[in-house]
């Protein structure tokens, strides 16, 4: 409230006031005391004991009261107040009691400063002794009429503190934060300082211990901090120890870090923090194994201590994918194993490398699956491959065999007729060997019934084939036997070598031998006849050429065994 505000006021308390007081001037007194009186300091200190700090004069005008009506107060008021200067103090602080404040300032003339107006004061702060300085509200510009007198009490030498002076007292800071007071010793100056040390307003001169002074701050103080106020010993500049101060100190808050289920509600974790009020702190989600933030969740929240600062972290189970695993491809063949071909398309597959495997072979019709019918695999290679064997499947269908079937006469064993059913494929065999057919198999469906079979192999008399029929698909008819009848011709001996005669002995004593008959001259040699080939009843079979020229070295032989003999007959008759 401004002073001329709470002026009006109090007129305004007393007008309506029903009884009117009248007040006397007891226990309060004017200061009016001569320069001359006060010359030295005991004479001062008995002033300043006697003297109070603040002494105001009400004057009030006599009134008349008539019923009901309100008195009627004169405005004018006194007020006088008392500041004790020490020679050079530069400046003072100034407050009288209707709330006016201001500031002296100067050496040899003093300006008085309030917050709206200021005015040199003739008061001089170098001149030892106790002066008086008097001004109305009209000096301030104000209508009131007030009159304000400063008393000014300046001590020739300072009051020396000790070296090192007292902390400061009575600290305390206006609700803004803007402003501080404190008293300190005469002969000191008070000083703010951060936490850190830092000045954070200009010098302020004491008016004593006991007398609080406005210290004005560079800066606002904010809520819960901490600053230091010192005195400064004006001679030797030795500060005191600091006296600490905490503006709207805080109080200390515990909250909590909470994570919510944000489908079923229910509290994952919680810890806490604990920090001053309207203090900040970031904080973090925590990890929750299975859950992960709630969609629109931040990962760091700010926490304001208090009574609300409490922070909640959302979350939401995860959705579970397992992590893709390294594939094999599989490729299944299927295999007729007689020719190696595929008797069916392959199937290609992925499946997951180092997991066994069942695979599953296909049925495939006119063919036969060997072995079994599913394996089991654990591929463990970037390919693997797996191959089922077939067999064509044979029906068993009774077939017709050939009829009339017989050697051709003239074909030496090597040539067969006989009469094979429509479609089918006639088939010779001997010791287990197939030695004719009778098509290569690209005609079979046109033969006629009468087919002729060249036989691979010369078939001997007494020898014996099986024959059979075919189908396309491989059926076959019931096996029969076929014998070449007849009996091969043996091979004639060798004829044996005659001997050489031998040589007759000469008698030692001849006898006359008697007149010798006529010699009988030798019969021929007959020559061997060849062996005749035995013919069959049944068949008129010519002989085997090879046997014609045996006969014919034979009568050679024969011719020169018959020389032979008759040159050894003449011989012998010499």
């Amino acid at each position: 409230m401004k002073r001329s505000e709470f002026k009006k006021s109090t007129k305004l308390k007393k007008r309506k006031a029903k009884v009117v007081k009248m007040f006397t001037t007891t226990g309060l007194s004017v200061v009016l005391i001569a320069p001359s009186i006060l010359g030295a300091v005991s004479v001062l200190a008995a002033v300043e004991e006697t003297v109070p700090t603040e002494q105001v004069e009400t004057v009030l005008e006599a009134v008349q009261i008539v019923g009901n009506q309100e008195p009627i107060q004169a405005e004018a008021q006194s007020y006088t107040t008392t500041v004790n200067w020490v020679v050079n103090q530069n400046d003072a602080n100034v407050s009288f009691g209707d709330g006016l404040t201001g500031i002296l300032s100067g050496t040899d003339n003093l300006y008085f400063a309030t917050e709206t107006s200021g005015m040199n004061t003739g008061l001089n702060g170098n001149q030892v002794g106790t002066q008086t300085f008097t001004f109305t509200d009209e000096d301030l510009g104000n209508s009131e009429g007030n009159t304000y007198t400063i008393t000014l009490v300046v001590t020739d030498e300072p009051t020396t503190p000790e070296d090192k002076p007292k902390a400061p007292q009575s600290v305390s800071a206006t609700d803004d934060g803007k402003f501080m007071f404190a008293s300190g010793e005469n002969g000191t100056s008070l000083l703010v300082k951060d936490v850190n040390g830092y000045a954070i307003s200009t010098y302020t001169v004491a008016n004593g211990v006991g007398t609080p002074v406005q210290i004005i701050l560079n800066r606002a103080l904010t809520k819960g901090e901490k600053v230091q106020v010192v005195a400064v010993n004006q001679m030797t500049d030795k500060q005191s120890d600091p006296t600490w101060f905490t503006f709207k100190e805080a109080i200390e808050f515990t909250n909590r870090i909470i994570g919510i289920d944000l489908d079923t509600s229910e509290e994952l974790y919680s810890y806490n923090e604990t920090g001053l009020e309207g203090e900040t702190k970031e904080v973090g989600y925590s990890t929750i194994e299975g859950f992960e933030l709630a969609e629109g969740e931040t990962k760091v929240k700010t926490m304001t201590f208090g009574s609300n600062g409490d922070v909640t972290f959302y979350y939401t189970k995860k959705i579970v994918t397992p992590p893709e695993k390294e594939k094999t491809k599989l490729t299944v063949d299927f295999i007729d194993m007689e020719t190696g071909e595929k008797v069916s398309d392959s199937v290609i597959s992925e499946v997951e490398q180092g997991k066994e495997t069942t695979v599953k072979a296909k049925d495939i019709k006119g063919f036969v699956l060997q072995g079994g019918a599913t394996v089991k695999v654990t591929p463990t290679e970037a390919n693997h491959t797996i191959t089922f064997a077939y067999k064509k499947e044979i029906v068993n269908v009774v077939l017709d065999n050939a009829t009339n079937v017989k050697f051709v006469e003239k074909s030496d064993g090597k040539q067969i007729t006989a009469t094979v059913p429509k479609g089918l494929t006639l088939v010779i065999v001997k010791n287990g060997n197939v030695i004719g057919k009778s098509s290569n198999g690209l005609f079979a469906r046109l033969l006629t019934d009468e087919v002729s079979i060249n036989l691979d192999t010369r078939v001997a008399k007494g020898e014996t084939v099986e024959y059979f029929t075919e189908d396309d698909k491989g059926n076959s008819s019931a096996t029969a036997n076929l014998t070449r009848e007849g009996q091969e011709p043996t091979e004639p001996t060798e004829p044996t070598e005659p001997t050489e005669p031998t040589e007759p002995t000469e008698p030692t004593n001849p006898v006359n031998p008697a007149e010798p008959t006529n010699p009988v001259n030798p019969t021929e040699p007959v020559t061997p006849k060849p062996p005749v080939n035995k013919v069959d009843d049944k068949k008129d079979e010519k002989l085997i050429p090879q046997l014609g020229e045996s006969n014919n070295l034979l009568s050679t032989i024969g011719m020169i065994i018959s020389a032979s003999m008759g040159l050894i007959l003449t011989k012998r008759k010499r």
